[in-house]
């Protein structure tokens, strides 16, 4: 049977949660492994800034080069190591909602996105601060408009203007739902943070993966990706077979368009319906009866016509051993073989030598 098509919302808040929860159980320890890896990097690039800030606060001053050295060192990996492990870890839960196993290296894979994802990143700090200003609603808006731009960097190596008009786009009608998912997860990752560090992992994994699934969702709902399912032999399909050779053989090329005619890869083109010539008699033998030949004819028409099927032209003349012939010429139809009868010479033309 045909699937129709069902309408459906653009992200479900229960599914988000259930991709989070159900990723988090299946790949708890590869997703652990590439948030410490990400930890113990980022760990690495604010060690230069630390020793500063630890120097200061202890007295024990360094000396100036050393100072003015690590500072910028310090600027530097924070200026590179941060995008690259935000990027990093969007990719690592995008995996894990695609049912693929994350790993730490996948935190170095993201590199040549870097310069679209740290310029979308500045543009949005941009946009973000006077948005706040004004009576704060607009800057609600602009995030939660624009919540999707790092995974389409990310997913699908947008540019950042790019990312802002396809995250605008897809978010269209969703945003009080969106709202709605990020307060709910606000909820969870506190809930964990009251654990400590055994709820808290936990809670940042479930908030990360269902921010991720919502992406997936919104997504492949304005892509149109929820594909219907055609079975060769249903009457659909053969509806649409009819459509596409009506079109074809009007040369209508609106109609090909119709909304009507199914599209999709998956349907298989028309086959061209068989040419059947009419026969000839001209080289047939002599029979024995004329009438009994011109009986078998008018039931052929007879039982076309009930079916429903085209009936070929004859052509040519029959002769019996007494000399009498009959011509065929063309008819245009099986009723019109029907209707003629024995003595409608004007469909047959009878003779008599």
């Amino acid at each position: 049977m045909t699937q129709l098509p069902v309408v459906r919302d653009k992200f479900s808040v229960e599914k988000c949660l259930s991709d989070g929860w159900k990723g988090m159980i299946s790949h708890f320890l590869p997703l652990f492994g590439v948030m410490v890896v990400s930890f113990l990097i980022m760990a690495m690039a604010t060690l230069p800034t630390a020793v500063v800030i630890v120097s200061h606060i202890m007295k024990f001053p360094l000396p100036a080069i050393a100072d003015v050295f690590l500072s910028v060192l310090g600027m530097v990996a924070g200026f590179v190591v941060g995008p690259m492990v935000q990027m990093g870890m969007l990719r690592a839960c995008l995996k894990v909602i695609d049912n693929e196993t994350p790993s730490p290296k996948d935190l170095f894979v993201c590199w040549p996105y870097f310069w679209q994802f740290f310029s979308a990143g500045f543009l949005m700090k941009c946009m973000r601060f006077p948005a706040y200003l004004c009576f704060i609603f607009p800057g609600i808006w602009l995030d939660l408009s624009f919540r999707f731009y790092e995974y389409f960097v990310v997913d699908r190596g947008m540019g950042p203007i790019q990312a802002f008009r396809a995250s605008n786009q897809v978010t269209k009608g969703t945003l009080v739902r969106i709202a709605l998912t990020e307060v709910i997860l606000l909820v969870v990752a506190a809930i964990g943070g009251m654990v400590l560090i055994v709820g808290a992992v936990p809670a940042a994994m479930i908030v990360m993966l269902a921010r991720a699934s919502m992406y997936r969702q919104v997504l492949q709902s304005f892509l149109g990706e929820n594909k219907v399912e055609y079975d060769p032999d249903d009457e659909a399909r053969d509806f649409d077979d009819k459509l596409r050779r009506q079109a074809r053989l009007a040369g209508d090329p609106s109609l090909k368009e119709s909304g009507a005619v199914i599209v999709g890869s998956m349907q298989k083109p028309p086959q061209e319906e068989p040419r059947v010539s009419a026969p000839s008699f001209v080289d047939a033998p002599p029979v024995d009866d004329l009438e009994a030949a011109f009986a078998n004819l008018q039931k052929q028409a007879q039982k076309d016509a009930a079916e429903g099927a085209p009936t070929p032209a004859p052509q040519g003349d029959m002769t019996d051993d007494g000399g009498a012939r009959i011509s065929l010429r063309g008819v245009e139809s099986s009723a019109e073989l029907t209707n003629g009868g024995a003595d409608n010479e004007g469909a047959f033309g009878v003779e008599k030598k």
